[in-house]
C-alpha cells in the first residue's frame, strides 16, 4: 500500500462510539444492489460518510454494455494481451505470429461470408470473422482485409491467387499487421529500400578556337549560369593547344548530359557571343528505356521475395531513376541489399551499377493537445534531423492524436533520433530539486487536482498529465513553461504534508493487531493512522506533519495498548485494514473494503512470486473467490485498472522465459518471442543460414531470437567466433593465404594462378577477383575486366 493514497478512519471503542448513520450503498446509487431490503448499507439520503446528510460520493460504473464491448485485450511491449478473471494474462500473442492481406477488385457487395466462399475454392480456409470488407463511395468494386493466426497466411494465400487464372483480376497484397488494439506503442519497419540507378546520358563536346573563351564557357556551366534543358550541367577543364588556324582547337566535355538532349539543345544553352565552333553528342549510354529499365529492376527484387509496394519517382529532372520497395518479410529487404547494392545492371554498358540502401522508418503517435504545446520544440529539432539526412513528417491530426514519422537509411542514426523526440513527447517530471511534486489528494480524482491542473494548465500554457502509479506530474510544453509550471505547483503544495510508513516488525504488527493500532488511532486523532497488512512487511501509514511521525514511532516503541478489535464486521469494516470502510466498496461475494486498500490489495500483487490472479481477502483470507474483471474495472479507477493489468502482463513475462524475452536493450521494455531449443540449437551450428531476427520497435535493434543476442549480418556461430577473438584470427589468416569470400553466399575461395575470372564453387556466381564485383554470365565479368581493370590478367610492369 502506498503511504500516499489510502488513509482509513479509526475505529473507536465500542463502548464509547455514539449511534451513527448506515453508510450509503453506492451499488443502490447506480441502480445494482441485489440484496434489497437485507442490504446493511444504506438506501436513499439517510446514509452519510460520517457526516449526516452528506452522502458518499462514487463515480458513476460502467455500464453493462461497456462490459461487454470491451475485449480484455491490450497493447502491452508490443504485444497483445488477453486477460480473464481475477487480471490474469490468458494468451499473449505478437505481430510475428500473425499475417495480414488485402484483396482488391473484388465485386461491389462482397460480404465475408462471400469473400471465405471465394478463398475456399483455392483451399484456403478463414473464418468469416477475420474477414473486414471495405468500399470507397462510388468505387465500382471494394477489398477485404484478411487477418489471420498465421504468420505464413499472406504468403500462401498471394501464391495461390497468383496461380488462379480464374481470380486473375483479383489483386492480393500482403500488408503489415494492425497494432494491438489500445496500443500507443511505435511501429517500426525495416522492408523498405530505395533503389536508384542512372538515367540513360550523353556526353557532349564543345570546341572553341581560344582557351580563354572556352574556359570562360566551362566556367558559366560549372556556376549555373549556363543550364541544358533546364538542368545544371558540369564541364570538365578545356583542353588542347594554341593554334590560330584551327577553330576546333579547345575542347570541353560536357558529361552526364540527359538522354533526350540534342545538339541544338546545348546551342540553346550559351549566347551568341560565346557560342563554340562546333557541338557533337555522343550516343546514350544505354538504349533501354525508362519503364522498361524500371520493370527490370523491380524483377531483380521480385527474385528476393515478394513485393508489397513498388513505386517509381515521377521526377524527370535528376540524373538517377529512384524507386522504393517494401518487401512483405523484413528478411527480404536485408537480402536485397546485400545481394543487389553495387550490382551491375544488364541493360547498361558501362560499369555503373544498382544502388540499393535499406530504409528505417518509425511512428510514433502524440495526442494532438500535446503535440499543440510542444510544436516549437519539435520544430526545433528539423535543422538537426536533416543535417543527418533524416526525413521527420507529423501527419495531419486524426481522432485527437497526430502521428509523427522519421525515416533514414541509417539505423542508429534514427534511433538516436527517435529517442531524442520521445523525450521531447514524454514531458518532464515536475520536481523541486531531486524530489518530485506530489501529495496525496493528487491521486485522487477530487478538487485539487482539478483546481492545480487548471490553474497551471492555463497560467503557463503547458499540459499536465498525472501518473498515479509512480505519483508524479509530468508537464508539457516549452522547457521555460515546465519549469514555471513546476515553481507553482511547488508553491501550491507547500501546505500539503505528504504521508509517512513505517514498516513494522513481526512482534509490533502483533501488538497493532492486539489492539496497539486502537490505541494509537485514539492517541493521534481521526484520519491521520492507516494499517496496511497487504504490503510486506506489514506497515502503519502516517498522514500528517513530521512531529506526527515521530510522535507515531514513539508510541510504537512504547508498545501501548487499547482495546483488543472486536472481529472485523463482514458488513461495514474493510477486509484490509480493519477499521471502518473509506469509501466503501463492496465484492460481489459480500466483502466490503476501503476504495483505497482495494487498490492498494490489487497492485500489491505484482510483487507475489506466485500466479498473478486478484482474489478476495475477505472473512479474514478465507473467501479466496476470483474477481471477475468486469467487477474489477468497476471497482477501481481507470488508471488504478490498466496499471493492474500492466502489472500482471509483466509478471506473466517474468514467469515464462522460455515463451518470451524482453528486448536486451536495457529498460526497453518490449518482447519478443525466443526459437524454441531444439531450433536455437541448430541454427548455432549453422555457417550458411542467419536466424530469424526481432528489431525491436523501441529501440532498432535487431536481436537474434536463436541466441538472444544482436548480431545483424553474421550467423550465430560467426558471432560467437567474433567475440571470442577467434573471427578476426582466421580473417588475418585469409588475407596472408589470399583466400576471399563469395560476396553472395560468403564461400571461401582462393585463386592460386590464371585470369581474375572466378566461378564460385557454392553457388556458381561469377566473380570479377579485383573488386569482387558479381556477375549472372562469364562474358558480363570478361567484359568488366576488360572495360575496368584493362584485361582479365595481372600484367607487372
Amino acid at each position: 500500500m502506498d503511504a500516499r493514497t489510502a488513509i482509513t478512519k479509526p475505529r473507536p471503542p465500542p463502548a464509547a462510539a455514539p449511534p451513527k448513520p448506515r453508510v450509503q450503498c453506492h451499488f443502490f446509487a447506480r441502480g445494482s444492489c441485489a440484496r434489497g431490503d437485507a442490504c446493511h448499507f444504506a438506501h436513499g439520503s439517510e446514509g452519510t460518510s460520517g457526516t449526516a446528510g452528506s452522502p458518499l460520493p462514487r463515480p458513476q460504473p460502467r455500464s453493462k454494455e461497456g462490459h461487454s464491448r470491451d475485449s480484455w485485450t491490450r497493447g502491452l511491449g508490443g504485444a497483445s494481451a488477453k486477460f480473464e478473471d481475477g487480471a490474469a494474462v490468458s494468451a499473449i500473442s505478437l505481430p510475428s505470429d500473425f499475417s495480414a492481406v488485402r484483396l482488391n477488385n473484388l465485386p461491389l457487395r462482397s460480404s465475408p461470408a462471400s469473400v471465405a466462399a471465394l478463398l475456399s475454392d483455392i483451399d484456403v480456409a478463414v473464418s468469416v470473422e477475420h474477414v473486414r470488407v471495405t468500399a470507397r463511395p462510388g468505387a465500382a468494386t471494394c477489398s477485404a482485409d484478411l487477418r489471420v493466426d498465421d504468420p505464413l497466411f499472406a504468403k500462401t494465400l498471394c501464391g495461390k491467387l497468383r496461380a488462379c487464372a480464374a481470380l486473375s483480376h483479383v489483386e492480393a497484397i500482403a500488408v503489415a499487421v494492425p497494432m494491438p488494439q489500445g496500443s500507443n506503442l511505435h511501429r517500426v519497419d525495416c522492408r523498405k529500400v530505395h533503389c536508384s540507378w542512372h538515367r540513360p546520358t550523353r556526353t557532349a563536346w564543345l570546341n572553341f578556337g581560344t582557351e580563354h573563351v572556352a574556359r570562360r564557357v566551362a566556367e558559366k556551366f560549372n556556376a549555373g549560369v549556363y543550364k541544358v534543358l533546364g538542368c545544371h550541367v558540369r564541364a570538365g577543364a578545356p583542353t588542347g593547344s594554341d593554334n590560330q588556324r584551327n577553330r576546333f582547337a579547345w575542347t570541353v566535355m560536357l558529361p552526364d548530359l540527359s538522354a533526350s538532349v540534342r545538339e541544338q539543345d546545348v546551342r540553346q544553352a550559351i549566347p551568341e557571343r560565346n557560342k563554340p565552333g562546333r557541338v557533337s553528342v555522343g550516343p546514350a549510354s544505354y538504349g533501354t528505356d525508362a519503364d522498361t529499365a524500371a520493370t527490370m529492376v523491380e524483377s531483380m527484387l521480385l527474385e528476393i521475395g515478394p513485393l508489397e509496394l513498388w513505386e517509381v519517382s515521377a521526377n524527370f529532372q535528376g540524373k538517377r531513376i529512384k524507386a522504393q520497395a517494401r518487401f512483405v518479410e523484413e528478411s527480404h529487404a536485408r537480402e536485397a541489399l546485400s545481394l543487389l547494392d553495387n550490382k551491375p545492371l544488364s541493360f547498361k554498358r558501362d560499369s555503373r551499377v544498382l544502388t540499393v540502401r535499406l530504409m528505417t522508418s518509425a511512428k510514433f503517435k502524440v495526442s494532438t493537445r500535446v503535440y499543440d504545446v510542444l510544436r516549437e520544440r519539435l520544430a526545433s529539432q528539423t535543422p538537426v534531423l536533416e543535417s543527418q539526412h533524416i526525413r521527420f513528417t507529423a501527419y495531419p491530426p486524426q481522432n485527437g492524436c497526430r502521428v509523427l514519422k522519421l525515416e533514414s537509411e541509417d539505423r542508429q542514426q534514427v534511433a538516436q533520433a527517435k529517442a531524442t523526440l520521445e523525450r521531447i513527447i514524454g514531458g518532464e517530471v515536475a520536481r523541486k530539486g531531486e524530489q518530485d511534486l506530489w501529495s496525496m489528494g493528487l491521486g485522487r480524482n477530487g478538487d485539487e487536482y482539478r483546481k492545480l491542473k487548471k490553474a497551471v494548465e492555463q497560467d503557463h500554457g503547458v499540459v499536465i498529465i498525472r501518473d498515479i502509479r509512480k505519483s508524479q506530474l509530468r508537464l508539457f510544453g516549452p522547457e521555460a513553461s515546465c519549469t514555471r509550471a513546476a515553481e507553482a505547483i511547488a508553491a501550491m503544495l507547500q501546505d500539503i504534508h505528504d504521508g509517512h510508513a513505517i514498516e513494522l516488525s513481526a512482534d509490533e504488527f502483533l501488538w497493532a493487531c492486539r489492539g496497539g493500532f486502537a490505541a494509537l488511532t485514539a492517541h493521534l486523532g481521526n484520519n491521520k493512522a492507516a494499517f496496511d497488512i497487504v504490503s510486506r512487511p506489514t506497515r502503519i501509514l502516517i498522514s500528517g506533519s513530521k512531529a506526527d511521525h515521530a510522535a507515531t514511532l514513539a508510541f510504537i516503541a512504547s508498545r501501548q495498548m487499547g482495546p483488543a478489535p472486536a472481529r472485523p464486521d463482514a458488513q461495514t469494516d474493510c477486509s484490509v485494514c480493519w477499521t471502518e470502510a473509506e469509501e466503501p466498496i463492496r465484492t460481489s461475494c459480500d466483502h466490503t473494503y476501503c476504495a483505497g486498500c482495494f487498490a492498494d490489495m490489487c497492485q500489491a500483487k505484482s510483487s507475489d512470486a506466485s500466479e498473478f490472479r486478484i482474489s478476495c481477502v475477505g472473512d479474514q483470507a478465507r473467501c479466496k473467490k476470483t474477481l471477475p474483471l468486469p467487477e474489477l474495472q468497476d471497482l477501481l479507477p481507470s488508471a488504478a485498472f490498466e496499471n493492474l493489468l500492466e502489472a500482471s502482463f509483466a509478471t506473466y513475462i517474468r514467469q515464462h522465459p522460455a515463451a518470451f524475452r524482453y528486448c536486451p536493450t536495457p529498460d526497453c521494455g518490449q518482447i519478443y518471442r525466443p526459437a524454441a531449443a531444439d531450433d536455437s540449437m541448430r541454427r548455432s551450428g549453422s555457417t550458411t543460414s542467419a536466424a530469424v531476427v526481432f528489431t525491436c520497435a523501441k529501440c532498432l535493434i535487431p536481436t537474434c531470437t536463436a541466441c538472444n543476442l544482436p548480431h545483424p549480418g553474421m550467423t550465430c556461430a560467426d558471432h560467437k567466433d567474433h567475440v571470442s577473438g577467434r573471427y578476426a584470427a582466421l580473417e588475418k589468416i585469409k588475407a596472408e593465404l589470399g583466400i576471399k569470400d563469395c560476396p553472395k553466399c560468403k564461400t571461401a575461395m582462393e585463386k592460386v594462378d590464371g585470369c581474375n575470372h572466378m566461378t564460385c564453387g557454392g553457388c556458381r556466381t561469377h566473380i570479377c577477383w579485383v573488386c569482387m564485383h558479381v556477375f549472372d554470365t562469364a562474358p558480363e565479368c570478361y567484359a568488366h575486366l576488360s572495360r575496368v581493370h584493362g584485361g582479365a590478367f595481372n600484367v607487372p610492369f
